[in-house]
């Protein structure tokens, strides 16, 4: 990973609504299988079997925190989970009358110049909605998750305004 993709990944992290979700990918090149109700991660890292030689499959897999871990941002199954913790966070419930969060990237960014192409809209159903930027997916969905947890730093682009701060 390189010193940025660190420091994104650190950011999501530290984030008041992040949360380890089964399907992301730990730097450490853990998936991610199931989460107690402890926090707790039931991981793809395997115990030595050696020591244990009785166990089935289902037993190798560990349950560890992963405290010391940060996400792969870079992975696809990760970068949905981060949407689903954003739309969490923004309080879309996928249904009719309640906040709407989506992402996309700007079709014409190259050719406008613009320099944070992607971006998270957050659209209320009656107020004005939110716009979120980033350079890349991850970091829009980043600052997005920042911005829902009130905290967002100066590398997130935000239009609008955050839940429980009028929207």
């Amino acid at each position: 990973m390189t010193a940025d993709a660190l420091d994104l990944a650190r950011r999501a992290v530290a984030c008041a609504n992040w949360r380890w979700m089964p399907g992301m990918l730990a730097d450490t090149g853990f998936r991610v299988l199931g989460v107690g109700d402890d926090g707790a991660c039931t991981t793809s890292e395997l115990v030595d079997q050696a020591s244990y030689p009785s166990m089935s499959r289902r037993e190798h897999d560990r349950s560890l925190s992963l405290d010391y871990a940060i996400p792969d941002l870079t992975d696809p199954a990760t970068l949905g989970c981060l949407l689903a913790l954003v739309r969490e966070a923004w309080g879309d419930r996928g249904d009719a009358g309640t906040v709407s969060v989506y992402a996309m990237r700007h079709p014409t960014a190259s050719s406008l110049g613009v320099d944070e192409p992607w971006a998270v809209y957050v659209s209320p159903p009656i107020v004005s909605g939110v716009s979120i930027t980033g350079p890349t997916e991850a970091a829009a969905l980043v600052a997005a998750l920042e911005a829902a947890s009130g905290s967002v730093t100066a590398s997130g682009s935000v239009t609008g305004s955050g839940p429980g701060e009028g929207a």
